[in-house]
């Protein structure tokens, strides 16, 4: 059989990849040695397991101007965070999607004035996405969460933000929010994006 040489070859179509860094729009911490405090206020929060025991998670909200029309092809959220612990300076630390929650009432108890975790710490299934593989460290600095996962979940649901739930093992960190007088170590959410549908 004669071959065609001539034949011209599909056209490839270039995807455009766009970078945005968001500012974070929300965020707080919740505690289990301050259950009932909500911390919205802070310039910073606990992230881990205190050497005597007691949990804290972090909350955070940031913009989503993205939809089902687009692809997110990364996002990674970092956050400046210190060590506050004796004991261990190794930290796993997970993220996940919670569900609703009010940056001004959220506790360890409640998500909002009315409406308790189904869990303590926000901690059942109804209150969380499954956790994403972990991010570890034994050293202060910028940690770079990988939520691609969280992100694409949020944009293909037409969401107009992600919330993002974070918690630690090992050792306690203390890490900055959006009030941290040091504009640098403020929480950032940066995204890889394409304007054209994933699939």
């Amino acid at each position: 059989q004669a071959i065609d040489y001539e034949a011209e070859l599909p056209e490839q179509h270039s995807v455009s990849l766009v970078t945005s860094t968001l500012s974070v729009s929300a965020d707080t911490s919740i505690d289990s040695f301050n259950p009932t405090v909500n911390f919205n206020q802070s310039s910073t929060g606990l992230l881990g397991v205190s050497d005597a025991g007691f949990e804290s998670r972090l909350l955070f909200e940031f913009p989503m101007n993205f939809s089902s029309a687009d692809t997110v092809h990364s996002a990674t959220m970092n956050i400046v965070c210190d060590e506050n612990s004796v004991a261990s300076s190794d930290i796993s630390i997970y993220t996940a999607a919670p569900s609703a929650w009010n940056t001004s009432t959220a506790t360890w108890f409640q998500a909002d004035v009315g409406t308790p975790w189904s869990a303590l710490g926000a901690d059942g299934s109804s209150d969380r996405s499954a956790w994403e593989p972990p991010f570890r460290s034994t050293t202060n600095g910028t940690f770079s969460l990988n939520v691609t996962g969280i992100a694409q979940d949020a944009a293909s649901t037409n969401q107009s933000s992600v919330s993002i739930l974070v918690s630690a093992l090992g050792s306690q960190y203390e890490c900055s929010f959006s009030d941290s007088m040091n504009i640098i170590n403020r929480p950032e959410l940066i995204l890889v994006s394409s304007a054209s549908a994933a699939g």
